[in-house]
């Protein structure tokens, strides 16, 4: 039997309304839950809430058709088949009718579903939560070493969401920002002391390893010794300028 895809009216509409590129991720959870795969978190509040609601809607409908399919093939009619003709009953009142034997497997194949779903979307939203931790963690620190005001945004959080799925850490962010701004803060180059330059595809990795850059004009090292510096001979040529 064919894997489908059922998506109610409802959501059907919604996803009609958002960007496409949006709607290819809603689709893409859809085919992992038909899989039997988790949903994947996509570092957007709204598109992974709608996931998982379509998700389970689809995963219901299934149940409900694989369990009206299963009680069509042992004679009942299949769901929506109300023309199938059905059998006259002629008993036999000489023959001795089987005792029947309530079938339990329906309803704990269904309520093992529904808890797996039920531990499935639980650890969904606890992953989510995790997530915006991560991302206003890494936020209010660029804020504050960039002075910029950058909020939760579509945009910002599908950067930093790409990294992290990379399996990069918040002190990866935290160094990359610590590094761009040491350099770039104060000169013309501050205009890209943003989400979208910072932690880029392209820029990320390069700005992470990238080594120290002493600020321009400066010979001073911080933290440096008599063992560095001879202090009292600086201090000579200073007095006697």
């Amino acid at each position: 039997m064919p894997k489908r895809i059922t998506i109610h009216e409802e959501d059907y509409a919604r996803l009609l309304e958002m960007e496409k590129e949006d709607a290819g991720l809603i689709l893409q959870n859809l085919i992992r839950t038909l899989e039997g795969i988790p949903p994947e978190i996509k570092g957007d509040a709204y598109i992974d809430y709608f996931s998982e609601v379509a998700c389970q809607k689809m995963m219901r409908f299934a149940e409900l058709s694989e369990r009206q399919a299963r009680n069509g093939s042992k004679g009942g009619a299949p769901f929506g088949n109300s023309n199938r003709k059905q059998p006259k009953n002629n008993p036999d009142s000489t023959q001795k009718q089987p005792k029947t034997t309530p079938n339990t497997n329906t309803n704990t194949n269904t309520n093992t579903n529904i808890k797996e779903m039920a531990s499935a979307s639980e650890a969904l939203r606890a992953k989510n939560a995790e997530h915006m931790k991560e991302f206003s963690e890494i936020l209010d620190y660029l804020n504050e070493k960039a002075g910029t005001h950058y909020r939760h945004s579509k945009e910002s959080d599908r950067f930093i969401n790409a990294r992290i799925n990379e399996g990069y850490t918040v002190e990866n962010f935290k160094t990359v920002i610590d590094k761009k701004t040491r350099e770039w803060k104060g000169t013309e180059m501050a205009a890209y002391l943003r989400p979208s330059t910072l932690f880029s595809a392209g820029h990320f990795e390069e700005y992470l390893n990238q080594p120290e850059k002493k600020a321009k004009g400066s010979t001073f090292t911080e933290g440096a010794t008599n063992s560095v510096y001879n202090f009292e001979e600086l201090e000579a040529r200073i007095v006697k300028n």
